[in-house]
């Protein structure tokens, strides 16, 4: 009887151990698959008009193109007809059990990642200019290249 109360401790603390390195491989994981590729931001779906709007307009005048770096900075790059602008650097990371990512300080849900397309949610996620009172709830979709 104590061998087997002691090989069931065992087992719990081998299953309990490789449950959780799971999860940080996961988010290994998905941070490398981050990192591999460029980002271009194509598609963002909201349901407040004029957040989407300001999207729709800003799309057809520029492409932002995300690079995530390994030493937590990316570099966002915006090209339009005229040529490219100067690229722009922020910090960025994702949480330890993979779900969420965290750029500049504002933090979304991951709902997609793969080697073909990113896709985040959250409110407010990367919208710049005057603060709003109400939060807008916002779906970006990246293409990888």
């Amino acid at each position: 009887m104590k061998k087997s109360i002691t090989f069931l401790f065992a087992v719990l603390i081998v299953s309990v151990t490789m449950l959780s390195s799971c999860k940080k491989d996961d988010a290994e994981s998905l941070k490398s698959t981050l990192m591999k590729y460029k980002w271009e931001m194509t598609k963002v779906e909201t349901d407040d008009a004029l957040t989407q709007a300001t999207y729709d307009l800003m799309f057809a005048l520029l492409t932002p193109t995300y690079e995530f770096k390994a030493d937590d900075v990316y570099v966002v790059t915006f090209t339009s007809l005229l040529g490219t602008a100067e690229p722009e650097e922020g910090t960025w990371s994702i949480s330890d059990d993979g779900k969420q990512l965290t750029i500049d300080g504002t933090t979304a849900e991951i709902v997609e990642l793969t080697k073909e397309a990113l896709v985040i949610k959250g409110s407010d996620v990367m919208v710049s200019g005057e603060e709003s009172t109400t939060a807008v709830d916002v779906t970006i979709t990246f293409e990888a290249k």
